[in-house]
């Protein structure tokens, strides 16, 4: 079996497929950023106390 990627319809859908994979790697690292922001606030706030 030969796998041609010529025909336009598989090209959509690997397009589509790495584009949804794309769009779901930036929905987490966004969520990780926001917690890793809060989290390094809240230390910097206890740090501040500390003083």
């Amino acid at each position: 079996m030969e796998t041609t990627i010529s025909s336009p319809g598989t090209v959509v859908i690997i397009i589509q497929t790495l584009t949804f994979i794309l769009y779901i790697a930036i929905l987490i690292g966004g969520i990780y950023l926001v917690r890793s922001i809060k989290s390094i606030k809240k230390r910097l706030d206890v740090l501040e106390k500390e003083k």
